[in-house]
């Protein structure tokens, strides 16, 4: 038996838009894509779901998020186009309709994304929450869900930040706020978050450690059936490294999840800084072996001992054959195989870390039996009436 139509599908909203059909769904509202009839163009409708009543504290956020995102000029944060409300008291917002994939969908089909490409993302990322930040605006639920990569300016991962609607402003003059409800998803929130305590930028930064960890990994650093259970472990448990990335790159994720707030990136633009840096690091890292017999004995050492996992790229398509043959000379040569090296191991060998990054093998353990990134840990945000009991309270935050 299929699902009952959506009644807004086939209508035209407040005499200007013309709804098409559902693209998303929300525990505040469900979006729809919608022809904006006086300049034919495609675009996002976020209508509030009232369920048949009015819920005053979701009026509210709902009127707060369009408010947010209209304050913002960052690209990478979704645009606000529009708002209002229908005769018939429906409350609606429209954005820029966004065609690409979320984040979410590219972890699961890639299992773990590659280092530089993982350090752009988040750089992105970070440079719309630094917009919010300058805003007193703390986003509270940065997940893949809520980041979207679309294809713009020749760039294939240009990130879109969604879905401000736990957003939270910090009143003016004040640095820090204390939330009286636990609002977020467990899999990505800070630990003081968590528990309910004082909120700073550095809880969205904690966030991004989160989302990071998972891009490089293939998982979230914590998992578990149920949402204390988690919330325990972001509390009280230290994640596993991270294995096959640079340790600059490991470093700069474990800050970001420090369980004190004070010890993370104390911004969205210094997290930014220092993932521009190691990136910086990474593409300049490639080596030039120069002649001789000692250089190319070391090369094809060197070559033959990564195999596997830092396999040997070569920058030029020019001396591509030369790489392949130098690389099984590595491996003859390794072998014992005493004979003259071939004329290609004796020329320059150029060692590419950075490209080398896409072809090492994940060997990270798996979420533990049972466990879906789909299931409603990741899939939904979750509201707690109060402050969690029972768990030790994390570090006070530090200065935003």
């Amino acid at each position: 038996m299929s699902p009952p139509r959506d009644p807004l599908v086939g209508t035209v909203l407040d005499g200007r838009y013309s709804i098409l059909e559902i693209i998303g769904e929300g525990s505040m509202g469900v979006v729809y894509l919608a022809s904006q009839i006086s300049v034919d163009r495609n675009v996002a409708i976020k209508v509030l779901r009232t369920g048949g009543a009015i819920d005053p504290v979701a009026v509210r956020r709902f009127h707060l998020e369009a408010r947010t995102i209209a304050q913002f000029s960052n690209p990478h944060t979704v645009r606000l186009i529009d708002s209002g409300q229908t005769q018939g008291g429906l409350l609606y917002f429209v954005m820029e309709v966004l065609r690409g994939r979320l984040l979410k969908e590219e972890v699961a089909a890639q299992e773990r994304i590659p280092v530089p490409r993982a350090l752009r993302i988040l750089m992105q990322i970070c440079r719309s929450l630094q917009e919010a930040h300058d805003h007193a605006i703390l986003h509270r639920d940065i997940k893949p869900e809520n980041i979207y990569l679309i294809a713009q300016g020749g760039q294939r991962d240009f990130v879109k930040v969604l879905d401000f609607s736990l957003a939270k402003r910090v009143a003016p003059g004040e640095k820090l706020t204390r939330d009286q409800a636990v609002l977020g998803t467990p899999l990505y929130m800070s630990p003081e978050q968590a528990t309910g305590g004082r909120l700073a930028p550095s809880s969205d930064i904690y966030s991004c450690g989160v989302v990071a960890y998972e891009m490089l990994a293939g998982r979230p650093p914590f998992a578990g059936r149920l949402p204390m259970e988690v919330i325990r472990k972001h509390v009280l448990e230290t994640p596993e490294p991270l294995s096959n990335v640079p340790d600059e790159v490991a470093r700069i994720v474990m800050r970001a999840l420090a369980k004190s707030p004070a010890q993370r990136q104390q911004s969205a633009e210094e997290l930014e800084r220092e993932c521009q840096a190691c990136l910086d690091s990474l593409e300049a890292s490639t080596a030039v072996v120069t002649n001789g017999p000692n250089g190319a004995d070391e090369a094809l050492r060197s070559a033959a001992s990564r195999r596997g996992a830092w396999p040997v790229v070569t920058n030029d398509p020019s001396v591509a054959d030369e790489g392949r043959q130098a690389g099984g000379e590595a491996d003859r040569r390794a072998d014992g195989d005493p004979s003259p090296p071939s004329p290609a191991a004796e020329r320059p060998l150029r060692i590419s870390p950075t490209s080398a990054l896409k072809g090492m093998p994940f060997t990270g353990t798996e979420p533990p039996e049972g466990f879906s990134l789909r299931d409603s840990l990741s899939g939904a945000a979750t509201s707690w009436p109060g402050p969690l009991t029972g768990i030790p309270s994390p570090p006070a935050a530090g200065p935003a």
